[in-house]
């Protein structure tokens, strides 16, 4: 037996079927997470951020149209979220938190030291994330996450396909910048 498709899922969930939207978050969840980890900076964040997004999806899947694929709709959702919160975070502290991830880059299986040169090098990064808008932000970390095209990256962000792109290279190029200023200090 076939399993249904997200479109499907989709049309029932907004129907009132609560079973159809309990398979699309388990199909979604660890994804989202992945987005709202990186995007909020720390998993508490991102635990609260994940919920708010299945939430808004679906008080919003009644503007969700059948005959377009869901995925590209249901990101687009994620990523305004996203967006959303970190601009509401931000205006409520300029301080923003980007930690938790270095456990799960840094191999345990390097020496002190290798691991001590990569925990400062991950650090760096996070710091450097945290400088750029939660609009640039959310693009490169969607666009790295899911490993889409500039084409599904506007899809996703409701943006034409060169603002997509632009988002991404601005992005990777303040991260550079910064980066690069912060080799030159060593």
């Amino acid at each position: 037996m076939a399993l249904p498709s997200d479109e499907m899922l989709a049309e029932r969930a907004a129907n009132g079927d609560c079973a159809s939207f309990e398979i699309l978050l388990q199909r979604y969840k660890s994804s989202v997470y992945r987005i709202c980890l990186r995007t909020a900076g720390n998993r508490e964040d991102a635990e609260d951020w994940t919920q708010e997004c299945f939430v808004r999806a679906y008080q919003q899947l009644g503007k969700y149209s059948g005959d377009r694929p869901f995925s590209p709709w249901f990101y687009r959702v994620v990523t305004n979220t996203c967006i959303n919160l970190g601009k509401k975070r931000e205006s409520q502290q300029r301080h923003l938190h980007y930690g938790g991830l270095t456990d799960e880059l840094v191999s345990t299986a390097e020496g002190p030291e290798a691991r001590s040169i990569k925990n400062d090098e991950i650090s760096k990064a996070q710091q450097a994330m945290q400088n750029l808008s939660p609009t640039l932000r959310t693009a490169l970390v969607v666009w790295l996450q899911e490993q889409i095209t500039f084409k599904e990256l506007g899809q996703v962000l409701g943006v034409p396909l060169t603002t997509a792109a632009t988002r991404v290279r601005r992005a990777l190029m303040q991260l550079e910048k910064v980066l690069t200023v912060e080799e030159t200090r060593r």
